[in-house]
Parts: C-alpha cells; structure tokens; sequence
C-alpha cells in the first residue's frame, strides 16, 4: 500500500511553479505522470530537464492523481 498524501495534477504544477518553472501535468489512463515544460523554444530543452527533475522530486514525496 502506497503511504505517500495525494495530491492533483494541478498541485503539483503549482508545487513547479514555486520552484520557478512554469508546466503542465497530465495524469494518463495508466498513472504514469508526465510533465512538459513551458518556455521560449532556445531553452525548452533545458526546462524540459529541470521539470523533469523537479516532477521526480514531487512523486517522491506525494502520489500525484487526476482529481481526488
């Protein structure tokens, strides 16, 4: 059983966004959580990778969810 708090795709882009990184969450059919990273096109592979960081360190912590 999983004893990590649930939290929506919505908080979680909140928690990203005070890291200071700005993406959007989707939560699939499967419960794989995916993150895309919003910014200019010359540093969105550098975001991408930031954001990814930043979702891994969320799922850590929380179990994130379509909605509760």
């Amino acid at each position: 059983m999983d004893k990590r708090p649930e939290i929506t795709a919505r908080e979680a882009q909140e928690l990203i966004k005070g890291k200071g990184r700005v993406a959007t969450l989707v939560v699939h059919e499967n419960g794989v959580v995916t993150a895309n990273a919003v910014g200019p096109p010359q540093s969105i592979l550098r975001l991408q990778k930031e954001v990814d960081e930043l979702l891994r360190d969320i799922q850590l912590e929380y179990r994130i969810v379509k909605s509760r």
